[in-house]
């Protein structure tokens, strides 16, 4: 996840609502605090009867915190938590709701230290008799742990194989039609990416991150792919609702274990939160506007018409949105929707052109109709489950006159594609990471105005399917 638009669905899915059973174990949790410091004479009955009339005030203090949480405004949980350090500062409740405060202003090395010290005192009450005073919220200040953790450091690895009808078309790419074939082949990828955030405190946030990928097909060795890329991104705070950000990205590609082409990217943004509703059934959730520049290094030999080094220039905006179909349900469903137009500059005449491109994603979770607090998942209730689906269209208008149109026309682009995926995370463990399957089923139909030299329009389609296995630490 980037470090500028890093979400904060884990937070509230790992967030326990301070219900019935919540409220049980604080107070056990309480009871098991009042009796230990009563074993050892630190306070007397008339202190405990004290205590007992701050209870009120204390769940009416997590309460707000809870609800502010929910609202994205992580600067009044703090606010309401501040009082109960004051009459309970061993209360994990608190730890926990400071811990997930500073989670959503993305100062997620406090938040780790909160964490910690709501484990901490989570295991000095448990007992071998009495067992754990608070399983749930344990469980809950472990993964959203580890998630803050991963937003300091964290590594991935995927590895998978597929069948692509189409390995010889690679996109804007491509040289001219000779090289779209339709030669289908088996595939085999991995990849690679680490992540390391040196500044995130709530204000300013640096992250550095590296990443390679690899593909080997099975026979069409010509079109094996790899690329190495790095990128830093330095992001910082307006306020709990604006964030202005920047980032640049360097990528250098193989094809067929010859340089390809390399990409140098700069790109600011600007991010607003919007502030969510308890209870909703749609809602706008992030709004992004940004500008890329990206210079574009073809290493290929070619004629002077078809050399595609030069520049592109990008203005875009995405729009993010939640949906809840039941209002008294946890289930959340997430929307994106984006626009950005590219400006493409090259040195030669073929490939210089103006493109639009619309996206549209859904993400939904998997889960048992029945539950309501929390998430229980289809295949594996403790497992997430994830349907995603995401479109895109890209209509292209070329500059100059084309030389491989027979007509010599103008030429213009349909593109639109279409991707589906089904991921259930295996394995799950704080300490070790998750373990995910992936499967995946992308399609992409082209239409253009070139006429090739026996008359026919030029149009090609791409189908790929396969299974994809992830790790995330």
């Amino acid at each position: 996840m980037s470090s500028i638009d890093a979400q904060i669905t884990p937070a509230s899915r790992s967030l326990p609502r301070l219900g019935r059973r919540s409220r049980c174990a604080y107070r056990r949790i309480r009871l098991l605090q009042a009796l230990i410091a009563l074993s050892a004479s630190i306070i007397s009955p008339s202190a405990m009867k004290a205590q007992a009339t701050d209870e009120g005030q204390v769940l009416d203090a997590l309460e707000s915190a809870s609800q502010a949480l929910k609202s994205g405004r992580p600067g009044d949980a703090l606010q309401a938590l501040d009082p109960i350090e004051r009459l309970e500062p061993l209360n994990p409740w608190l730890w926990y709701y400071r811990g997930s405060a500073y989670y959503q202003r993305e100062d997620y090395y406090r938040a780790i230290d909160c964490f910690d010290s709501t484990l901490d005192i989570l295991d000095g009450l448990a007992d071998d008799d009495a067992g754990h005073p608070d399983p749930e919220l344990a469980e809950a200040a472990r993964k959203l742990r580890r998630r803050a953790r991963q937003q300091v450091f964290s590594l991935s690895f995927q590895t998978g194989i597929a069948f692509d009808s189409n390995v010889s078309f690679q996109g804007s790419g491509t040289a001219g039609l000779d090289v779209i074939t339709g030669r289908g082949d088996g595939v085999f990828g991995t990849g690679f990416n680490a992540t390391y955030a040196p500044i995130s405190d709530g204000q300013h946030r640096l992250e550095i991150s590296a990443r390679l990928a690899h593909s080997w097909h099975f026979s069409v060795e010509e079109f094996d792919y790899q690329n190495y890329g790095a990128s830093i991104d330095y992001a910082r705070r307006l306020s709990d609702r604006w964030t202005a950000a920047i980032r640049y990205d360097y990528d250098f590609t193989y094809l067929g274990y010859d340089p390809f082409f390399s990409i140098h990217r700069l790109s600011p943004r600007l991010t607003y939160r919007w502030e969510a509703p308890v209870d909703f059934r749609l809602r706008p959730d992030e709004t992004t506007v940004y500008y890329s520049f990206e210079g574009r290094d073809f290493r290929l030999q070619t004629i002077r018409a078809f050399d595609r080094d030069g520049t592109v220039h990008a203005v875009g905006m995405t729009q993010t949105f939640r949906s809840r179909p039941l209002v008294d349900h946890v289930w959340e469903w997430f929307w994106s929707l984006g626009y950005r137009y590219d400006s493409v500059f090259t040195d030669g005449t073929e490939f210089a052109r103006r493109q639009h491109n619309f996206f549209m994603g859904l993400e939904i979770p998997l889960i048992d109709p029945r539950t309501r607090d929390h998430y229980k998942y289809l295949i594996f209730p403790d497992k997430e489950l994830l349907f995603r689906f995401n479109t895109q269209w890209l209509i292209a208008d070329y500059s100059h006159h084309s030389i491989i149109d027979q007509n010599f026309d103008k030429r213009s682009d349909l593109i639109y594609s279409l991707g589906i995926a089904l991921s259930q995370v295996l394995i799950d463990d704080p300490e070790f990471g998750e373990m995910v399957l992936h499967a995946v089923i992308n399609w992409t139909d082209a239409d253009s105005n070139v006429t090739s030299e026996f008359g026919q329009p030029f149009t090609y389609d791409k189908t790929l399917y396969g299974l994809q296995l992830e790790w995330k630490w």
